[in-house]
């Protein structure tokens, strides 16, 4: 099994790898949209905050499962805030720093986990593992798939803004731009935090499969 899983990450991994690397590239390989890239950014945005709002919800189930009660707290807080219309640019920015500091304080607290969960806590951990493979297998490549179409969009009309036109451009794009540039980072940290849970699971006798199997189910969230 162990065999397995490895390849089946290794595969991801590439594949989450090589679609966030062409992202920043300028090649023409992505649908490029009719309506402006100030009329799209949105759509971008939007789908960047279900997945931000779904790894920082499965980082609370976790903290929960670990027992660390104050932290999934906070996170579920977190969670909830950064989906909402009150998330502008600027809470974008800090959650995604969230996101990063949460799990590798997770992966962590997963090596220094010394007991076996009980059941309630791997209700919890199964919980958080589902809801983050859900996202890495189904919303990510959403959210790559408008970036790669957004950014062909958004480098095309900053071109041909001239140069008042671009810096100005570039101040409404600012989000879609750092959306774009934080992609290929997120992939990696992903695709290194999947690793940890499913590795986590296994020693706590919880089904790697099982979970990646729930995860792939119908999800009519993003």
């Amino acid at each position: 099994m162990k065999n397995v899983l490895c390849i089946s990450l290794f595969a991801f991994s590439f594949m989450a790898n090589a679609q966030f690397a062409g992202l920043l590239s300028g090649k023409d390989d992505a649908k490029k949209s009719s309506a402006s890239a100030e009329q799209n950014q949105e759509a971008v945005v939007q789908q960047y905050k279900i997945v931000l709002g779904s790894l920082i919800k499965s980082e609370a189930s976790f903290q929960t499962a670990l027992g660390n009660s104050d932290k999934a707290e906070t996170l579920s807080k977190k969670a909830k805030f950064v989906t909402g219309d009150s998330c502008d640019t600027a809470c974008i920015k800090e959650n995604t720093k969230v996101v990063t500091e949460s799990s590798e304080q997770t992966a962590k607290d997963f090596k220094e986990a010394s007991t076996k969960f009980d059941d309630e806590a791997k209700s919890h951990f199964s919980s958080g593992a589902v809801e983050y493979l859900k996202t890495t297998i189904i919303k990510m490549p959403v959210l790559v798939e408008l970036a790669q179409n957004w950014n062909n969009t958004a480098l095309d009309e900053v071109k041909s803004a001239g140069f008042m036109g671009a810096a100005k451009l570039k101040k409404k794009l600012d989000s879609g731009f750092f959306i774009v540039s934080n992609l290929p980072e997120l992939g990696k940290l992903t695709a290194s935090t999947t690793t940890s849970i499913l590795g986590f699971a296994e020693s706590q006798n919880i089904d790697p499969n099982d979970l990646k199997a729930k995860a792939n189910g119908s999800d009519n969230e993003f």
